[in-house]
């Protein structure tokens, strides 16, 4: 059932990206069929990569988002980090 494997790899691929295994997260996210289950992932992988500081590599991950809305989030949330860290 295609559902719970995309369920299961999705719980990896967010476990690898928690972990700082970014690009090992990305290939098992490449390997869910479902749309929504792909952005929530990408999304959850972008904004990762954006907690260690690397903001382009998080926009590029984040702009792989298929789900507007999804993607909408991710890259808001990069962009107040990366806000965060800078000086006015």
């Amino acid at each position: 059932m295609q559902v719970l494997e995309d369920e299961d790899l999705s719980d990896l691929a967010i476990q690898l990206a928690r972990a700082g295994k970014f690009d090992e997260a990305l290939q098992i996210v490449g390997k869910t069929e479902d749309a929504g289950w792909r952005s929530e992932v990408l999304r959850e992988i972008a904004e990762a990569i954006a907690r260690t500081g690397k903001f382009e590599d998080a926009i590029e991950v984040a702009n792989e988002i298929e789900v507007a809305w999804v993607r909408s989030e991710a890259l808001g949330e990069i962009a107040s980090r990366n806000g965060r860290g800078r000086k006015v």
